[in-house]
């Protein structure tokens, strides 16, 4: 079994090098390039868990900024 940190990692470079977001497509080159099986529920779980990192950030600047 793959370790989740081979995931993310795997995830994150193919989103860097092909310049995308697809699920589908992240899937499919983590297969071919790197040899690894990823299902797509586990790529868009991945991608939901990074979008709400992100706004927590976001949010957390705003009001450190005006506050």
């Amino acid at each position: 079994m793959t370790d989740y940190s081979d995931f993310t990692y795997a995830i994150d470079l193919v989103i860097n090098v092909y310049k995308t977001t697809n699920p589908i497509l992240i899937s499919e080159k983590i297969e071919e390039d790197l040899g690894m099986e990823i299902s797509i529920h586990q790529v868009s779980d991945y991608l939901s868990l990074q979008v709400e990192d992100l706004e927590k950030e976001s949010r957390k600047q705003y009001y450190h900024e005006y506050y």
